[in-house]
């Protein structure tokens, strides 16, 4: 897996998870932090980039990004916030993200981020 969008509305986490293998990646969705984190820790490897919605039910994503921070085989995944909030810059350096886009999102400047981070040519 390349790639891992942390989403809790399906249609824009299926959207993205089509667009993106469209490109070439290897995606894999999950509608909230508690699924993600499952899928993270049964997957063969971790992905080279996280896609994270903030406002998300069971476990949202500041509580997701605190608990991949705690285990050693997750922390150093990279981790772009995608929010529809006003103050996504600063919670993206408190969260420490590497990147952040606003919803709704940019499909061109989401691929140029996402470029970025994970790069086909590692694909």
């Amino acid at each position: 897996m390349d790639i891992l969008i942390i989403e809790d509305e399906g249609l824009i986490r299926n959207l993205l998870v089509e667009v993106l293998e469209e490109e070439g990646y290897h995606v894999a969705g999950a509608a909230n932090g508690e699924v993600a984190l499952k899928t993270l820790r049964t997957a063969n490897s971790p992905p080279r980039l996280i896609l994270l919605d903030l406002n998300m039910p069971v476990m949202n994503g500041w509580q997701f990004r605190s608990a991949q921070q705690h285990e050693a085989t997750l922390a150093a995944i990279p981790v772009i916030i995608l929010s529809a909030g006003r103050n996504i810059a600063q919670e993206t350096k408190t969260l420490a993200a590497v990147d952040y886009l606003t919803k709704p999102l940019d499909l061109t400047v989401l691929l140029d981020r996402i470029k970025i981070y994970c790069p086909l040519s590692e694909a």
